[in-house]
């Protein structure tokens, strides 16, 4: 739509001026939002990328055991699970999955 015509739709020129302001903030927002993005993205990988290797260098010296229950079905027993994971690093080390017996 031209200029002239959007004015129509507007009752007074302020209104259209700040209907303006707010198309050309939004655009301009956008744009910074897209960039922040990807910036953050390229962090995210970095931060990723160390965490892989600290797990492969962490010499796993504090440990940490969770017990857990899974409960079973009609067809499938119950499960305690055991990890194992380092507090350091939080790579988990061992999983021990031990079946109950029962159901429920």
């Amino acid at each position: 739509m031209r200029t002239r015509e959007l004015k129509k739709l507007f009752n007074s020129e302020l209104e259209f001026l700040e209907y303006k302001g707010l198309l050309s903030s939004i655009k301009d927002e956008t744009e910074e939002y897209e960039i922040k993005r990807k910036e953050l993205s390229v962090i995210a990988k970095k931060i990723n990328n160390n965490k892989t290797r600290l797990q492969e260098i962490c010499p796993h010296i504090e440990k940490e055991l969770t017990k857990g229950y899974e409960r079973g079905d009609y067809y499938e027993t119950g499960k305690y699970i055991d990890t194992t994971t380092c507090k350091i690093c939080e790579k988990v080390l061992n999983v021990d999955v031990r079946s109950t017996g029962f159901y429920g």
